[in-house]
């Protein structure tokens, strides 16, 4: 069982840096149009104009971190599952819930029909 711990915090990881992604793609389009913009309506300003580059620049960086650490995190969602499904019968049934459904012991037991025992 140690292999899924903390399968349910892992796909909300995933979730997160995945809308991180779609935030920093948003900001990347405004700073492209705005550093358009300025090319077209004020030629001279070169210190605006650095600034805006490198305002992009570190979007880019930042994108690139989460991407690399977004393939880290699915190639280890992808290996959980791939353990998970090695296991039969009452142990994947129980490993399923816990883990992917996020269902306490107690809901186990009673779906299960088992009782637990203090």
């Amino acid at each position: 069982m140690d292999t899924i711990t903390n399968y349910v915090d892992l796909c909300r990881k995933i979730d997160t840096i995945e809308k991180h992604l779609l935030q920093i793609e948003e900001d990347l389009e405004v700073w492209k149009e705005e550093n358009k913009l300025l090319f077209t309506v004020m030629n001279s300003q070169e210190i605006f104009h650095t600034t805006q580059v490198r305002n992009i620049q570190n979007l880019r960086n930042k994108k690139s971190r989460l991407q690399k650490m977004h393939d880290f995190y699915l190639e280890l969602k992808s290996e959980k599952e791939s353990k998970t499904s090695m296991l039969k019968g009452l142990n994947y049934q129980i490993s399923r819930m816990k883990y992917k459904e996020n269902k306490s012991y107690k809901q186990i037991a009673d779906e299960l029909n088992w009782h637990l025992q203090y």
